[in-house]
């Protein structure tokens, strides 16, 4: 158990310094701890048939630690820690550069086609091959696939020489006859489709590409034609696999092209069970307990795990307030309020706690502390929101504006209303990827459930004569949004998250009540 003087010495040591809590950025977070991978990643079951390169593909919201997986199998692949990673090379290509081939190899042309499939089967083998022929540097080359492999990189500019082909290089060129009796390395070499098929049935590699989200892949990919280039990669990626016990290839993409993918896919009903990153509530619990852990194993100089058995309330109360009270007198533990006005990823925790630590002079933070942080991460988290859905929806910022300055709770005959006056002008047009009837205002409350946006609340049987209700929200019951019911029984009611940015109030308190 911690004692007061070490509580002290941890405050003194991480006061002001937002690097307490770790960073929202993946790789800069693993630049920045030590062991990352053994002290700080929390290999929950989902993130370890990510990590182990088990799941084909990988879906995520922005934030759910997509990037985080991929460094962790890096990492566990180059310790070589686990006998299931022990053999196995794990190699990442950017999704931006992958789809710029792509492009290019279609020629921009107005139609992807049914050659787009191979094209990604291509590319990925490329990637496959690339690391496997930097693998044969410095080694004696005896089988013929191997030796093809390695003079293709080198012809295509993926190698360098080692030692042992620098002198060979120079013996041609002091050797006239032996460069007549060698293949000229300026031409292009080319592998056949058996030199291919080898390595692809003796390598063991882990192909992760990621970035599919980023902005300059994100443009494209926006289009029809990007839509069919993020089906074809799904589909060559899944067929690979199929096809090889090892190599395997694992997509890591966002939700949002996941929603456009499904939409008139042929392949479908075929994809290999993709793996969703969620997050419960007691693991990012455990995701913020443990850095709190570390930090303070670091500013008392001892090792990294010596403080993981500290109670989670210790750990907190160190460093934030235990508590934070409502307008209604109620009094809510600080990490449950923190964790309410985020989308429940651990970048929201960490960006929400790095803002509510950022200048400040004293530790524990107080309340006031959080409630400034709030004010600033609920209108950046409502903009996030809108970037990372309006592509499929038409007026998403309109339409989630248009809750401004109104109650948070809202009967389901009022919300009907309000969102078919906005349809009813044109203001909102979701496209099929975000509702199924693109008409439908039901399947459009829906939508705004699904992303977080809104939640719905039910009627506790218990509290029925003491106004309690049961919440339920897309991010904690990702399979509820599509049975939301739509009589008035039920009330909706826009996400603590956003309270802030929104102004909004419950009744009994006014419009000038924000929490």
């Amino acid at each position: 158990m911690l004692t007061r003087n070490q509580i002290q010495k941890a405050q003194s040591y991480w006061k002001g310094n937002p690097q307490l809590i770790g960073f929202p950025d993946a790789e800069k977070d693993c630049r920045a701890w030590p062991s990352w991978e053994s002290s700080i990643f929390l290999n929950f079951p989902r993130f370890q048939s990510v990590s182990h390169g088990i799941a084909n593909l990988v879906i995520g919201r922005k934030g759910s630690g997509k990037t985080a997986a991929l460094t962790a199998a890096q990492k566990i692949s180059a310790s070589a820690s686990s006998n299931s990673a022990k053999d196995r090379t794990v190699i990442s290509a950017d999704a931006q550069r992958l789809v710029d081939a792509a492009i290019n190899e279609f020629h921009l042309r107005n139609q992807v086609g049914s050659g787009a499939v191979a094209v990604w089967h291509k590319a990925f083998a490329t990637e496959i091959l690339k690391a496997f022929a930097g693998e044969l540097s410095g080694h004696a080359l005896v089988e013929d696939a191997e030796v093809k492999v390695r003079q293709w990189a080198l012809s295509q500019g993926f190698a360098a020489e080692d030692f042992g082909e620098r002198l060979i290089s120079g013996a041609k060129t002091l050797f006239p006859q032996i460069r007549s009796r060698t293949r000229d390395q300026s031409k292009p070499a080319t592998l056949a489709d058996d030199h291919i098929e080898t390595v692809l049935r003796r390598s063991n590699y882990t192909l992760f590409v990621d970035n599919f989200d980023n902005p300059g892949s994100a443009g494209r990919l926006n289009s029809r034609i990007g839509t069919e280039l993020a089906q074809s990669a799904i589909e060559a990626a899944d067929i690979l696999s199929a096809v090889y016990e090892s190599p395997n290839v694992s997509l890591l993409i966002r939700e949002d092209l996941w929603l456009r993918c499904r939409i008139d896919w042929h392949y479908l009903d075929k994809v290999s069970m993709p793996q969703w990153l969620l997050w419960k509530p007691d693991q990012l619990k455990d995701f913020i307990k443990r850095r709190l852990a570390v930090a303070v194993s670091i500013a008392l100089d001892e090792p990294l795990d010596s403080r993981v058995k500290e109670p989670f309330d210790i750990l907190w109360e160190t460093f934030f307030p235990a508590s934070v009270r409502l307008k209604t007198d109620a009094v809510s533990q600080g990490f449950t309020y923190v964790l309410r006005r985020t989308m429940y990823t651990p970048r929201d925790l960490q960006t929400f706690l790095q803002l509510a630590i950022h200048g400040t002079e004293n530790l524990p933070l107080s309340e006031e502390n959080i409630l400034n942080a709030e004010e600033h991460f609920s209108r950046e988290r409502l903009q996030y929101l809108i970037n990372e859905f309006g592509d499929i929806c038409e007026g998403l910022a309109q339409c989630l504006h248009s809750f401004a300055g109104h109650s948070l709770d809202w009967k389901t005959t009022e919300l009907r209303s309000h969102l078919k006056g906005l349809m009813g002008q044109g203001s909102v047009r979701p496209s099929k990827a975000a509702c199924a009837d693109t008409r439908s205002v039901l399947d459009l409350m829906r939508f705004l459930f699904r992303i977080g946006f809104l939640e719905v609340r039910l009627q506790d049987r218990d509290g029925a004569n003491d106004g309690r209700w049961e919440v339920r929200d897309g991010l904690r019951h990702p399979d509820h949004w599509s049975g939301a019911r739509m009589d008035d029984s039920v009330h909706w009611a826009v996400r603590s998250t956003f309270y802030s940015a929104l102004r909004s109030y419950r009744p009994e308190f006014g419009s000038g009540w924000r929490r």
